[in-house]
């Protein structure tokens, strides 16, 4: 049996994390879509008591991803290859992200979020390119 190191480790806990943050959209959208009235009532609930823990466990997702960034520093294997690329841009967009969720939170405008949609995409695209590479 393969070892996980720390780093990998904390890397996937953030991964699964921001999963479960990204399944908000994905239950807004069945609500969007889907025609059953009684159907949207029950998914809009469930969909509301998972809006409260977003902002959360996006902390704690950064704080993982923190985490992660300082494993990878620490083992000293660190090298510009296309993984760290990635990881680094992944880093950045994750940034961006918070941001961008901040200042949705303090005014929630139509722009902002898309911005925060379309930046939390990017995010989960480069987090996948860093796995995948």
């Amino acid at each position: 049996m393969a070892s996980l190191s720390l780093s990998a480790f904390t890397g996937y806990i953030a991964l699964l994390i921001a999963l479960c943050n990204g399944f908000i959209y994905f239950l807004f959208l069945f609500i969007r879509k889907s025609k059953y009235r009684k159907q949207k009532l029950s998914v809009a609930k469930l969909a509301r008591s998972w809006m409260k823990t977003h902002r959360p466990l996006g902390f704690i997702c950064a704080i993982f991803v923190i985490l992660h960034i300082t494993f990878v520093l620490l083992s000293g294997t660190f090298a510009l290859s296309p993984k760290e690329v990635s990881g680094i841009l992944a880093a950045t967009l994750f940034v961006l992200l918070i941001l961008s969720g901040w200042l949705r939170h303090r005014k929630a405008t139509g722009r902002r979020k898309r911005n925060h949609r379309s930046i939390a995409f990017l995010f989960l695209f480069f987090v996948l390119l860093h796995i995948i590479v």
